[in-house]
């Protein structure tokens, strides 16, 4: 399971420099089909006949098997968009939740995920907080493993 700080600390920033180089890498691909397709344009131009046909029909799949991989960046870059909005949403879900916890200064969360009354608030004999303990205890719980859960559902592990 994961730890409160490791939660805390997730840093999808490496995704999203993969995210900017695909995106770099679809640029220059579209600049490749440019000329491409340029090529072709001077080809059927220039060339007369069944001598333009053989380039012309290669010109073609090359462009196809550019215009294939262009769209392969697409869907990996729009996999770890969703993935890295999706898990940082999660991420801000377990955040916000805790920080109400905190807001409410009777208790604490622990590193692995146990909401315990303060000891501040122990000490001075304060109203018997076990129940609101165990709901927060209850409804961070899900939001974790929700958080967990994702990477199992995610779209990226489709790719």
């Amino acid at each position: 399971m994961i730890t409160k700080s490791q939660l805390l600390s997730m840093d999808l920033s490496s995704l999203r420099t993969v995210q900017s180089e695909l995106r770099q890498s679809q640029s220059n691909n579209q600049a490749r089909r440019s000329g491409v397709n340029e090529a072709r344009g001077h080809v059927q131009a220039g060339w007369q006949g069944d001598t333009s046909q053989q380039p012309i029909a290669r010109l073609q799949r090359l462009d196809q098997r550019i215009t294939d991989h262009i769209n392969d960046i697409i869907s990996v870059d729009q996999a770890i968009d969703t993935y890295c909005s999706n898990k940082e949403n999660l991420q801000r879900t377990v955040i916000s939740y805790l920080e109400l916890i905190a807001s409410e200064r009777f208790f604490m969360v622990t590193e692995d995920w146990h909401v315990i009354v303060s000891p501040v608030v122990g000490l001075m004999g304060g109203p018997n907080l076990g129940p609101n303990a165990a709901r927060h205890q209850n409804n961070l719980q899900v939001y974790v493993e929700a958080f967990m859960d994702y990477d199992h559902q995610a779209p990226i592990g489709d790719l």
